[in-house]
């Protein structure tokens, strides 16, 4: 396996015909999708008064009591409107603090929390979480309530975008869920790299051992860039073909990347039969018609380390990743071309 690195020299043009890498966040947070601002209530706040709250405003689904700026608890309207349609419940509770009936160990979520790792805490937790919904805080202090109703219809919407969007055949996002990530992880300043990876020689590979072998070794192929990646972190695309993109959050991309490539270099000779495998390569017939040698099949990945203000859009990206992508490709075997211009 070979690594380079290079510093392009030309700049972005967008009219260049790169592949662009296919237009909200896949994986959007709480903040982002489930934040209702609501005004919490004081602890010292009477169970007569939240009473009324609630009465007042049919839409509100819960309250949350706050102190000092930071939840408590939680109260649930229809728990609480239950508790009062009792008889006599309002002479001995009303004047009471409304502690008395809140949830004291209500489900608490930072903002930034993804609704993936959301829906999976609601899974494992408690399911009251996912009736009496959620309170979401910025560093710790109390912002607003969530619903499990809006939970679930956000990530139902996601479910349908990712599969209307996927590649057919490794069913992984496609380009349009691929700019989009890009262009939120440009939107929010982090620290990623891009890698195009691409195999080389495999249109004669599909010549000789026929399109039914070929979908196969692209599928394969996803499976060790999934396997290989962190998917509580990283980001695996389809471009298209036998073009895929990695958006590596993981710090130690580079070594996934030799990872990925070594892998592959062991694997890939199944797909071959016993005879080429031993001359390391087979023969094909050329659009001049002339018998031209190949050798296995190989991986060509180019990095684009990327920091915050460096791009402007995933169009300046998939420029950029794919003429490293070529220099990749330029260098015999499996190979990683990682690009210093823009670190």
């Amino acid at each position: 396996m070979v690594r380079k690195e290079i510093a392009l020299a030309q700049p972005y043009d967008k009219n260049n015909d790169a592949p662009l890498l296919a237009a909200s966040t896949l994986n959007p947070t709480v903040g982002e999708r489930l934040l209702t601002r609501v005004a919490p209530v004081s602890p010292t706040d009477t169970n007569h008064k939240i009473f009324l709250l609630f009465e007042q405003e049919d839409a509100l689904h819960a309250l949350a009591v706050v102190e000092n700026g930071r939840p408590i608890g939680l109260i649930n309207r229809h728990a609480m409107i239950n508790i009062f349609a009792r008889p006599f419940r309002h002479e001995l509770f009303g004047r009471r603090p409304c502690t008395l009936f809140m949830d004291a160990e209500p489900l608490v979520v930072e903002h930034t929390m993804t609704l993936r790792d959301l829906s999976q805490q609601i899974v494992n937790g408690s399911s009251r979480h996912l009736a009496n919904g959620f309170i979401i805080t910025i560093e710790g202090y109390y912002a607003g309530l969530g619903t499990g109703q809006d939970l679930v219809r956000a990530i139902t919407e996601i479910q349908i975008s990712a599969a209307r969007y996927a590649n057919p055949l490794t069913q992984l996002p496609g380009n349009v869920p691929i700019n989009e990530r890009i262009d939120a992880l440009l939107h929010e300043g982090r620290t990623f790299c891009a890698c195009y990876c691409d195999l080389d020689h495999f249109k004669p590979f599909n010549d000789v051992y026929g399109f039914n072998r070929g979908d196969r070794v692209i599928q394969f192929t996803a499976e060790v860039l999934v396997e290989l990646s962190d998917s509580d972190h990283d980001f695996v695309g389809h471009i298209g073909g036998d073009d895929f993109i990695i958006l590596f959050i993981s710090s130690d991309w580079e070594v996934r990347c030799r990872t990925i490539l070594s892998t592959f270099g062991e694997r890939i000779g199944t797909f071959f039969n016993a005879e080429d495998r031993n001359r390391g390569g087979y023969s094909s017939e050329n659009r001049c018609g002339e018998i031209e040698f190949h050798p296995l099949m190989s991986l060509s990945i180019g990095a684009v380390p990327i920091n915050r203000g460096t791009f402007n859009s995933h169009r300046e990206v998939a420029y950029v990743a794919s003429q490293v992508k070529k220099a990749a490709k330029n260098i015999r075997g499996n190979s990683l071309v990682i690009n210093q211009r823009h670190c």
